[in-house]
């Protein structure tokens, strides 16, 4: 399946091969999202929390993506900034993505998410139209695009052009 995601100003849309949206987030499109972003999908709104996790005996600092309820979609941990690639997705069925860089130049960057098993699941592109930044996705066949899955494509897409900045924003 093919995506595009389409940034402009502090808002992005992740949307379909037709031009149906998929994913949108609201006043924040970087990892280190501001207290009033939001994301949606199929008409539900997640918020963002700080939160601390607990793994292998050390606490980490983690951010949640919840739901009106406070439940959590997925957790965000990791970074990345700075030629690597440390940034992680772990959904709350704890299926982990890791969002590994080919690098040559930005503008010819591929990034892909690799789930826990080893399996490509999405390859991600910068495209340019114009003023607005855009990035094509292609999602593997075999990976279900669910609700949750879509945000934590159209959150991670970001990361392909933050992997070669140098410096926190």
């Amino acid at each position: 399946m093919r995506l595009c995601w389409l940034r402009l100003g502090r808002d992005c849309e992740l949307r379909d091969e037709a031009g149906n949206p998929l994913a949108s987030l609201r006043h924040g499109a970087h990892f280190a999202v501001r207290p009033k972003a939001t994301a949606t999908a199929a008409g539900r709104t997640f918020t963002f929390r700080p939160a601390r996790l607990k793994s292998k005996g050390k606490i980490r600092s983690v951010t949640e993506l919840v739901d009106d309820s406070g439940l959590a979609a997925f957790s965000l941990t990791g970074e990345n900034l700075d030629g690597r690639a440390q940034a992680r997705v772990t959904f709350a069925n704890r299926q982990v993505l890791r969002f590994l860089v080919r690098e040559v130049s930005r503008e010819t960057a591929i990034m892909t998410a690799v789930d826990q098993n080893g399996m490509r699941v999405a390859r991600y592109r910068n495209t340019v139209t114009g003023l607005a930044q855009q990035a094509e996705i292609i999602v593997n066949p075999q990976w279900e695009l669910t609700d949750e899955r879509s945000l934590a494509i159209a959150i991670s897409t970001p990361w392909l052009n933050r992997y070669f900045a140098s410096e926190q924003l």
